[in-house]
This record gives C-alpha cells, sequence and structure tokens, in this order.
C-alpha cells in the first residue's frame, strides 16, 4: 500500500477516562440488579475513610479479581465486622488463596467473604480449633449449620491479616448472590470509598484483524500513545489510517482517593460512528468464567512485555458473559476512505 493509499483511511480517537462517581450514571447497562444499599456495614473502620489495595475485576495472574482488597493502616489485627445479620456457613482455613477465610450467609440471600483474617472471635475460634483437633489437621473446609454460629450485624468476627496468598496486610472482601456469582461491593452503597479520580490510560493498540486489513499501512499490532488534555480525556494526536477488520486493545489503570494504588478498570465501552460496538462491564461473574481472563487480555503480548492490555473485541473461545457486542464480535470493519470517529470509554 503506498503512502498516497494508506492516507485514504482515518480514524479519529477520544478516550473518555470517569470517575466512580461519574460511571455509575454513565452507561444504560450500570446497576441492571436492585443492590439493596444500606443494607451492609463496610467490614473495616464502617463509617471512617477507607482505602483500597484492589477492586472488583481487577486482571490478576489467571484470573479477574473477586471482590475488593481493603487496606488495614498497614497492620494486622484490625476489627472485622460482619456485614449484616446471618449465620457462618463456611470456614475455610489454608495456608494458600484466602488464608483463614470466613462466609457469612445473611437472609437475603447474599453471602459475605472475609479472607485473609489473622484469626477468628472466641466463639468462632473455639468451633474452628474443636474441628482441627476432631480432624487432625490444620487446614480444613467446615459448613457450619444456620444454628451453630449465628452473629448479628456489627458484631466483631474476626481480625484482620495476612494469611494465605496475601502480599501484604488488608482484608479480601465479598459479596456473592444466591448462585454464587461474585458482585460488586461497590455498588451497595458503600460510603468509606471515595473515587474522585479518573482512571490513567497509558497506552492503545490497534490490531489488524483480517488478511487485508492495515494500520497506518502495516500488518500487525501497533502501539500508540494517548495524550492527556487539561479536560482529562485523551486524544491521538493525529488520526490513525486504517483499513480492514481492527481491533481496540487498551492499557489502563483505576486510581482512587488517598492512595497510590494503581488498580483495575473494569468497565470499557468503545464507540464507532457514535454507535457501541463493544462493551465490556464487571458487575458480576460466576467463578467457572474468570479462567476467561487470558482471552479477555491480549494475552500473547502479556506473555512478552507484562503489560496486560484488555481486548475491545471477542476472540474465539472467549465465553465471558460481561460483553455487549456489534455484528462483529467488537471488530471495527473500515471498507471506506471517510474518517471514522472512535470514543473509548473507561471507568
Amino acid at each position: 500500500m503506498s503512502k498516497t493509499e494508506k492516507n485514504k483511511w482515518g480514524l479519529v480517537l477520544l478516550i473518555f477516562a470517569h470517575s466512580l462517581i461519574d460511571s455509575f450514571t454513565h452507561s444504560a447497562n450500570a446497576q441492571t440488579a436492585p443492590y439493596p444499599k444500606g443494607y451492609f456495614l463496610f467490614p473495616i473502620k464502617p463509617g471512617q475513610k477507607n482505602l483500597l489495595a484492589g477492586n472488583m475485576g481487577e486482571l490478576r495472574p489467571d484470573h479477574f479479581h473477586a471482590g475488593l482488597d481493603i487496606k488495614t493502616d498497614g497492620k494486622e489485627g484490625l476489627p472485622v465486622y460482619a456485614a449484616a445479620d446471618g449465620y457462618v456457613s463456611r470456614i475455610k482455613v489454608t495456608r494458600r488463596g484466602y488464608g483463614n477465610a470466613l462466609y457469612i450467609t445473611h437472609p437475603n440471600g447474599y453471602v459475605t467473604v472475609y479472607g485473609h483474617l489473622r484469626n477468628y472471635n472466641g466463639t468462632i475460634g473455639k468451633y474452628l480449633k474443636a474441628k482441627q483437633y476432631a480432624q487432625e489437621t490444620f487446614e480444613v473446609d467446615l459448613l457450619p449449620d444456620s444454628t451453630a454460629l449465628p452473629v448479628r450485624r456489627g458484631e466483631i468476627i474476626g481480625f484482620s491479616g495476612n494469611t494465605g496468598g496475601s502480599g501484604g496486610p488488608h482484608l479480601h472482601f465479598e459479596i456473592r448472590d444466591r448462585q454464587d456469582n461474585v458482585l460488586n461491593p461497590l455498588y451497595f452503597g458503600f460510603n468509606e470509598i471515595a473515587d474522585n479520580i479518573a482512571p490513567l490510560v497509558s497506552r492503545i493498540a490497534l490490531r489488524t484483524l483480517s488478511m487485508n486489513g492495515r494500520v497506518d499501512g502495516e500488518f500487525g499490532r501497533l502501539e500508540f500513545t494517548p495524550q492527556r488534555q487539561p479536560n482529562g480525556h485523551y486524544v491521538l494526536r493525529q488520526p490513525v489510517a486504517a483499513f480492514g477488520d481492527i481491533g481496540f486493545e487498551i492499557l489502563a489503570n483505576d486510581l482512587s482517593d488517598g492512595t497510590s494504588n494503581r488498580n483495575g478498570v473494569s468497565c470499557i465501552e468503545v464507540k464507532v460512528d457514535n454507535e457501541v460496538v463493544f462493551s465490556h462491564h464487571i458487575e458480576t461473574f460466576s467463578f467457572d468464567q474468570t479462567q476467561y481472563i487470558n482471552t479477555h487480555i491480549a494475552y500473547e503480548n502479556y506473555r512478552l512485555s507484562g503489560q496486560r492490555f484488555q481486548r475491545c473485541y471477542l476472540t474465539d473461545g472467549n465465553e465471558l458473559t460481561t460483553y455487549k457486542t456489534n455484528g462483529q464480535r467488537g471488530r471495527i470493519r473500515i471498507t471506506d476512505s471517510q474518517p471514522h470517529p472512535v470514543q473509548v470509554s473507561v471507568w
């Protein structure tokens, strides 16, 4: 393709980065479930400002993060409170994973999970110790009946720690539904977490997805660095020449108030000519789907660079239910010589 030919086609890119505060009303598919706001108590320092070390849907090795990692002031031993009335339905102790973990089933059918605990309260700890001695093993997975260990909202159920596969003191906190799907706890209205800072977009990649596809005259994958504008949006310095089937990939991290942690971006939407061609929203997922993370990210690039670009198109074998796409599974098809504005929103 000659230089004259490659400049015939153009994608004009604009990226919108939204804070959590904006995101609740940003997308039509946001908050599709009737979350009972105010039902659950925040499990660490309720009513006070809290910080996150990790968020829901964050990209982790071979899985999506299934809840919130709540900071505990860099230390162990903070009281962990039951989020609502209920009963202890599971106690799992392992040297890996969530370490000392506790599951509470609530009258409304939800289950809250508390991971990496240092230890449990006296009643739960006594129950656990008796079972460990009876089974003659430290690692146990117990399923008490609904009458064995009732708890009340705000009761101290244990103390924060650094057990299992934890990389530092924190509390891992999940909310699950009756089918054991994980839900984003931030949709339940916890005011303890403030997020007025939009995500940071580092790189954009365009990949050819058809034999005749070209990006700036090249076949393959090209990366670009978007420029942040005073209004917080991002643009590319100039239009990108493109033809054929093209796929977008984005490298971005979320930021939040009071911490330097770079967390995950769990919501992405791509519009071409003002029509949505792709959206990805991790509001909920099942554990049997989390394995598809390696089809969601640009895996071959991750193996080479260690960077997890999120694909804005679907590859073969990807069975995640977090997407809505156009008839081309998120692929952008350019067949004319007109400019096509592209808007990518992340939050």
